[in-house]
């Protein structure tokens, strides 16, 4: 700090809500950039489990504003639920949730849409969660979509909501011949949300930037991970929004060359969800291990998620093109069980070796890896509170990861509690 980024690295779920969690108890403020419900991040504090989709983890601490900035879509009956929920839970909201007003919103008919696209598909599908975030970042990039901050003034929202609406809903009945929500039903369901929405709405980029040079502590939480980035790794199996890094300037309006210290989240092995390549993925008796013991279900979808031994490859790439400093290295307690451990050092591709992602999508998805084997461990560990008091094969492959990445793990967490992690440093 004052500034860090958190950033997940793999294909997201590595546990970036507790990694957030931890650093944003001396954070002032915690912002969210990108993406929209169709991220999850799970928090448990003692044996209280919080799942939270658009609201920033830092909501969990006191005395902290969270940012729900520019580059994110906004789904208004999910996160009106959301809000609700904290309070009743009882988590002060007042005065610390500050929404740009360029947010982009989603709507009834993108949800449709996306899930009429998906099923049209088959099984040339993305696997998407179905919360309309694709169609709303396709209209953002049309220049056609509707901005939270539209709501505050009718005469905008009812012209420029008239104008995209007919779009739309002429693809949903005419393309995918469905039903589609009419003009004065979205309308009058955006205005309904203005007098609760209303006391949210912020300058948030000027305030952050003020923030900044005025000493205090800034954490940007990423959504989704930076191998789901809709310019990087394996288009089209992606999200709809910039997950990297460089994701934090244009989704927040706060300078990237601003952030002092980017934290990068990594499970000790690895989960896909949808469809896309995975050449890590495991089957069979490891995979039901890693899904079943690390509870790999969907937080937002309840999703079985495909699971997979830990890649390398893929991850010294992203750390080297988003300048990471440090790793944390999450569930490294769901490998105890297992007799041997497998890891992904290099990718084989038509006779050539890899030991980097190739750019090419379709060349990606036809690598084959190449694994190292390494010894298991039987003892759980989720009570061990000092490196050294791991097993040598867990040590072994905390220190492969720090050897192969060039970059430090910090942090080891063997269990969700925010007391259950290791100090490496």
């Amino acid at each position: 700090m004052p500034a860090e980024l958190v950033l997940g690295l793999q294909w997201g779920d590595e546990g970036k809500g507790k990694i957030v969690d931890l650093v944003s108890k001396d954070a002032d403020y915690v912002v969210r950039f990108q993406g929209g419900a169709n991220s999850g991040h799970t928090v448990q504090i003692g044996d209280e489990k919080y799942y939270l989709h658009c609201v920033p983890s830092g909501i969990l601490h006191e005395g902290v504003k969270c940012v729900l900035g520019r580059g994110m879509v906004l789904d208004l009956d999910q996160l009106r639920e959301e809000i609700t929920s904290l309070t009743d839970r009882q988590v002060n909201v007042d005065g610390r949730i500050l929404i740009s007003p360029r947010a982009h919103l989603v709507l009834p008919q993108h949800k449709l849409l996306d899930k009429a696209r998906e099923k049209s598909a088959g099984k040339a599908c993305i696997g998407t969660t179905g919360r309309g975030i694709g169609p709303c970042y396709a209209e953002k990039a049309n220049r056609t979509g509707i901005q939270f901050g539209d709501i505050f003034h009718e005469d905008a929202l009812g012209e420029r909501l008239r104008r995209t609406i007919s779009v739309a809903n002429s693809t949903l009945k005419k393309v995918f011949d469905t039903d589609a929500p009419s003009f004065e039903e979205v309308y009058e369901s955006l205005l309904a949300h203005r007098e609760f929405f209303r006391p949210f709405e912020s300058e948030s980029e000027h305030e952050l930037l003020r923030a900044y040079h005025d000493g205090m502590n800034i954490v940007f939480e990423g959504a989704q991970a930076v191998m789901l980035d809709i310019d990087a790794c394996s288009y089209p199996y992606v999200t709809s929004s910039s997950t990297l890094a460089s994701g934090v300037s244009s989704g927040s309006g706060f300078p990237l060359q601003l952030v002092d210290r980017i934290t990068g989240v990594s499970k000790a092995y690895c989960t896909r969800v949808g469809n896309g390549p995975f050449p890590s993925e495991a089957h069979g008796s490891v995979a039901q291990h890693l899904r079943e013991k690390g509870g790999e279900y969907g937080t937002t979808t309840n999703r079985p998620r495909r699971t997979g031994w830990i890649d390398l490859v893929a991850l010294k790439t992203v750390i080297e093109s988003n300048l990471v400093n440090e790793i944390h290295l999450t569930k490294l307690d769901v490998l105890s069980g297992l007799r041997e451990v497998r890891v992904v050092v290099e990718y084989e591709y038509e006779g050539r070796r890899y030991d980097y992602l190739p750019e090419s999508p379709v060349s990606f998805s036809k690598v084959k890896p190449v694994f190292h084997t390494m010894p298991g461990w039987i003892e759980e560990i989720d009570q061990v509170g000092n490196f050294d008091a791991l097993p040598e094969p867990a040590q072994d492959l905390v220190r492969l990861v720090t050897i192969y990445t060039g970059v430090p793990v910090s942090c080891v967490s063997v269990g969700p509690r925010r007391n259950q992690k290791i100090d490496t440093r």
